[in-house]
């Protein structure tokens, strides 16, 4: 997104903590949830006030993300289209540290929606952050969602792409 979730970040923590300055930080593998409690955790603002900063964060990403310069990694819609393709029986499901409209907003900038079940204004079919809970909580809920579609799925037989090293 080149980076357009800080430039989001930093105007929803300056609505929330005006004056008080927003530390350095470095969020890649955080959940949205994890980065507004460390924010606020920072500046001693009281961590009741994650669901607000998160919902301050989501509101102004749309417009942070038309700021930067960001893109689609190479390879990543080819290999899209050819599960949707050559391998209409695979799940491709979002999971992801990002909130669902966090979530929605990078993937509909993108151009990414329709191949995680998003349809203009439709959710997206996955897992997503929801709360301050340890990542891997948001993969075993997604197994979880999974098996309602596919009972008797195993997790050995699903397939996690992760694109930091906290989603080992």
């Amino acid at each position: 997104t080149g980076r357009a979730g800080l430039i989001a970040w930093e105007r929803a923590h300056d609505e929330l903590a005006a004056g008080a300055v927003i530390p350095a930080v470095r969020p890649v593998g955080l959940t949205h949830h994890q980065i507004a409690q460390w924010l606020l955790y920072v500046v001693g603002a009281s961590v009741e006030e994650v669901p607000r900063l998160v919902a301050r964060y989501e509101q102004g990403l749309q417009e942070a993300l038309a700021l930067r310069h960001g893109r689609v990694l190479d390879n990543v819609t080819t290999l899209l289209d050819w599960l949707a393709d050559a391998r209409p029986d695979v799940l491709s499901w979002l999971v992801t540290g990002n909130t669902v409209g966090g979530g929605t907003a990078k993937l509909a900038h993108y151009g990414l929606t329709s191949y995680f079940g998003g349809v203009e204004g439709g959710p997206l079919v996955g897992s997503f952050s929801e709360r301050v809970e340890p990542r891997a909580n948001i993969v075993q809920r997604a197994i979880e969602r999974a098996r309602a579609v596919l009972p008797g799925l195993e997790p050995g037989e699903a397939l996690v792409i992760g694109d930091t090293p906290h989603d080992i």
